[in-house]
């Protein structure tokens, strides 16, 4: 499996509802998700779930107790972290869509 998460902590005074306001502004972006589950399979990112695709996947907890955030995200390395970036980067300098040649899905399961 390949990929990269990234967990980051931070001290913020907010509550889940505006961090979900704040984060749901980029859902207009093509390859940005939101993972937003409270249960289930998928209630953090997670590296598998991205692999052989340009998303990347955004999740948070907030604990109220401290007002800390805790925001993770994964992405595949190879895809989105290179050849899919590049990519990415010369259809917007070109004028095309962002997104060209970039709609794969993840291949999950592996």
């Amino acid at each position: 499996m390949r990929g990269l998460l990234a967990t980051i902590y931070f001290k913020m005074e907010t509550s889940e509802k505006e961090l979900y306001k704040r984060f749901f502004r980029y859902l207009k972006e093509p390859f940005i998700r939101i993972v937003k589950e409270k249960g289930g399979i998928q209630r953090l990112p997670d590296p598998k779930y991205v692999i052989g695709s340009n998303f990347v996947d955004i999740g948070f907890a907030y604990d109220e107790e401290n007002q800390r955030v805790i925001l993770f995200s994964a992405l595949d390395n190879l895809i989105k972290g290179g050849a899919g970036q590049a990519v990415q980067n010369m259809n917007i300098t070109f004028g095309l869509d962002e997104s060209l040649g970039l709609n794969y899905l993840p291949v999950y399961p592996i």
